[in-house]
């Protein structure tokens, strides 16, 4: 047997029997991918979506602190997703594109039916800034009776 197929048997983990090897199954697993029923790519058995971890992994995060940071999944499945978006980049990044479509559309929903939350915002600030001004006076917060204590002399 040539040296290059003993290498190479010994690098698919095949044994030798004298000059001939014996034959190893190679099997390919599917990515631990599921579609949910909102069309979400989720990982293995968790909720985790595949947009996080390829995310967090493109942040620099290793698979290790993936499955820190999503303990719901396992390190076998983070590196198998990892490996299918290395081997696939090209579809899981159209893929994560469209989810990135999809989210804006539906802010931009969001947005035009609560209209400008801004001056929602502006006048509870306003209203938490008179309720302290108040408090500190010691005058009642609005809806509030004063009530005077006997103990103290003071109105509650």
């Amino acid at each position: 047997m040539p040296r290059t197929a003993r290498l190479a048997a010994r690098l698919l983990g095949m044994r030798l029997d004298g000059d001939r090897y014996m034959s190893v199954l190679i099997q390919t697993d599917a990515p631990p991918l599921r579609q949910d029923s909102s069309g979400a790519l989720r990982v293995g058995q968790s909720r985790v979506l595949l947009e996080l971890v390829i995310r967090a992994f493109q942040d620099g995060a290793t698979p290790e602190a993936i499955v820190q940071r999503y303990p719901t999944t396992t390190l076998a499945d983070i590196y198998a997703v990892i490996a299918y978006y290395l081997r696939h980049r090209g579809v899981v990044e159209e893929y994560l594109a469209t989810r990135e479509q999809d989210a804006e559309e539906i802010r931009q929903r969001l947005e035009r039916r609560q209209g400008d939350l801004g001056e929602l915002r502006r006048r509870l600030l306003a209203q938490r800034r008179a309720v302290a001004r108040r408090g500190r006076r010691g005058e009642p917060l609005s809806g509030q009776k004063p009530v005077f204590s006997e103990k103290t002399g003071f109105s509650c």
